[in-house]
């Protein structure tokens, strides 16, 4: 049995095992650092895309981008908000999700003649991200609990 200190940090997940035993695996914490930052990225993520529905025409006209590439940036951020949505569910997928959406948006920006170092400048925002997720609490970072 366990003990009711340990019962507050662990629970039991059942699954059958060969010999009987059920892990008892930590239930997942998450600094409050960590939890306010994503949250701030869906916030933002949402006002970004509200502004771009709502500012659509007057986007394009001082991007010069065509109608596809404004929908295109639409849909990397709407994939972004969901991405950020399954880090916060502790899905590590989302993490995945976030850079490769980086990846798509940096094609796209140079494309559409960003500066390269501006478009490099997401990148850096992804480093950030995963910094924030090694914040420890209780001994284990947010990174450690992603499934």
């Amino acid at each position: 049995m366990s003990s009711p200190d340990q019962e507050n940090t662990f629970r039991e997940i059942e699954r059958p095992f060969i010999n009987g035993d059920r892990p008892i695996l930590p239930i997942p914490q998450r600094h409050g650092f960590v939890t306010g930052w994503l949250k701030f990225m869906m916030i933002g993520g949402s006002a970004g895309i509200l502004i771009y529905l709502f500012a659509a025409s007057k986007i394009m006209e001082i991007l010069k981008i065509s109608s596809i590439v404004f929908v295109a940036l639409i849909i990397l951020l709407i994939l972004k908000l969901v991405f950020t949505i399954m880090l916060f569910r502790w899905n590590k997928n989302g993490f995945y999700g976030l850079f490769a959406t980086t990846v798509i948006g940096f094609i796209i920006n140079s494309q559409i003649g960003v500066k390269p170092l501006v478009c490099m400048a997401s990148f850096v925002g992804i480093g950030i991200l995963y910094a924030i997720l090694q914040i420890k609490k209780g001994g284990r970072s947010t990174w450690y609990y992603l499934k």
